[in-house]
């Protein structure tokens, strides 16, 4: 444990201190958090590939090499593309993508450190273990890097305000426009946390509670009206993903288990808190009640809404929101002077989460190698689709691997960000490098578009055989389903 200094101080001069005073130990444990990054031939899956491929393509629009394709002129949901842009042409694809992951896991990794000092004013050491799996959980494995990067701003917001000076609201100010930039929504969820905490903190003890329940009416209320006016979709939420434990079940059954004992560690370390006297209890405490509160907007919020201007759907609330959960249990239960177990109990968790992740991850890096590979036996510049499915996965769908291998040698013609409205390029009219119309593309997605003759020449990439990495490569023929020649298969 380590006192933060000075607390009298504005936050970022404290936060400042602490990183001039502990040099060598944040540059260590950074590095340390990075390796993810570079441990593999290919890193950042899910969506990740696709904003890749487009922060590529991106400066071939303006310049008008791709007719049919336009600039949105957008300002926000493109900080990561920009960052993704300007890397790629001055250092080239691979570095760029593994600096915008690794300043996107790092973001969270010390938001969250931050997070902990700023309502604790100390620093616990141990439990980074716990906040370095928390940064390459299940939120930042969907690939939605500009939510993932607003969502570490939006922690790294409260950290800043919480009891600052006003040179630290001033100082928050260029963090809000990063905030909006990359994706506007952890505004939103700062602006509605930050509030919940003055007018808790300004409330008698003896009353503090009665912030929760009004809280949980409120975000009903803003429930009701996304679910009505913005065509929300509500699901249920188990309590791994209610309690934000759900970050760390990421593929198969082990990282599930694995969850789920990361879930019953924090279950216990609150049961310990809540038996002390009630000045030390952390029942009582600011942290206790936002994990609270996270966890209920979890429960009560939509899993997807339509925006108005989009003409897709803003989809996967639920693990967003969970991931900030999880960040604030990470405050509650990095208690002070933990029992040896539990420090134990942190690092073995983590031992066996990073080589689970390890593991699977070189398996996907077969599959990208193999889609390599089928490439190189087609002529350049062709349209190229992909069923690709990894069903050891949450989310089995991996054709957007296609679009980084694509990168300089064929279009990736199901592509989905052209046409969902809500990127920095458009598809205006019909072209020969993307489909503009959003249902065709989630056809194409699904195996379910049929091949028309101003689609050809067209290529699919296919599962033909019974391990993912079983794939194949052929034209398609007017009139053919995309997934008529896929193999089904009982995993």
């Amino acid at each position: 444990m380590t006192q933060i200094p000075n607390p009298q101080r504005s936050n970022l001069q404290a936060a400042t201190s602490f990183a001039r005073k502990n040099s060598l130990r944040v540059a260590i444990v950074s590095v340390v958090v990075a390796i993810p990054c570079f441990w593999q031939p290919h890193v950042g899956f899910g969506d990740f590939p696709s904003h890749v491929y487009n922060a590529w393509l991106y400066p071939k629009v303006p310049a008008g090499e791709l007719q049919g394709l336009a600039t949105s002129g957008q300002h926000t949901n493109i900080l990561s593309d920009v960052l993704l842009t300007w890397l790629i042409q001055h250092t080239g694809v691979d570095p760029a993508q593994r600096i915008v992951l690794s300043l996107a896991a790092l973001l969270m990794f010390w938001g969250v450190f931050a997070l902990i000092g700023s309502l604790r004013r100390k620093t616990e050491w141990w439990i980074t273990p716990m906040i370095a799996m928390l940064g390459y959980g299940w939120a930042f494995q969907l690939g939605f890097l500009n939510s993932f990067i607003a969502s570490a701003l939006g922690i790294w917001l409260f950290a800043l305000l919480w009891r600052g000076s006003r040179w630290d609201w001033l100082a928050a100010v260029p963090i809000a426009v990063l905030i909006y930039v990359a994706s506007p929504w952890p505004l939103a969820w700062g602006a509605g946390i930050i509030t919940f905490a003055l007018l808790w903190s300004r409330t008698p003890k003896s009353r503090q509670w009665i912030w929760l329940p009004i809280g949980a009416v409120t975000l009903a209320a803003i429930s009701f009206f996304l679910v009505s006016r913005w065509s929300g979709e509500w699901v249920r939420n188990d309590l791994l993903t209610i309690s934000g434990a759900d970050q760390f079940f990421i593929f198969r059954a082990r990282f599930f288990w694995l969850a789920v004992a990361i879930a019953a560690l924090w279950a216990v370390i609150l049961v310990q808190q809540l038996r002390k006297p009630v000045p030390d209890s952390s029942a009582g405490s600011l942290p206790f009640h936002l994990y609270v509160l996270n966890a209920v907007a979890v429960v009560l919020l939509p899993f997807s809404i339509i925006p108005p201007g989009y003409t897709e759907r803003f989809s996967f609330i639920s693990p967003r929101l969970s991931l900030m959960a999880a960040a604030f249990a990470c405050v509650c239960f990095a208690i002070d002077k933990p029992a040896r177990w539990m420090r134990a109990a942190v690092w073995m968790l983590a031992l066996l989460f990073f080589c689970f992740l390890y593991s699977d991850m070189r398996q996907l890096n077969k599959v990208e190698a193999r889609v390599d590979e089928l490439l190189r036996t087609i002529p350049p510049g062709q349209r190229v689709t992909a069923l690709i499915y990894y069903p050891r996965a949450r989310l089995r769908e991996l054709h957007h691997m296609l679009d980084r291998e694509c990168i300089g040698r064929c279009w990736s013609y199901g592509d989905y960000e052209p046409n969902s409205g809500q990127f920095r390029i458009r598809a205006i009219a019909a072209n020969p490098y993307v489909m503009w119309d959003t249902k065709d593309t989630a056809q194409l997605a699904q195996g379910q578009y049929i091949a028309r003759k101003e689609d050809l020449p067209l290529y699919l990439i296919y599962p033909c055989g019974p391990r993912e990495t079983d794939l194949c490569i052929r034209a398609l023929q007017e009139g053919e389903r995309t997934g008529a020649i896929d193999k089904l298969r009982h995993w």
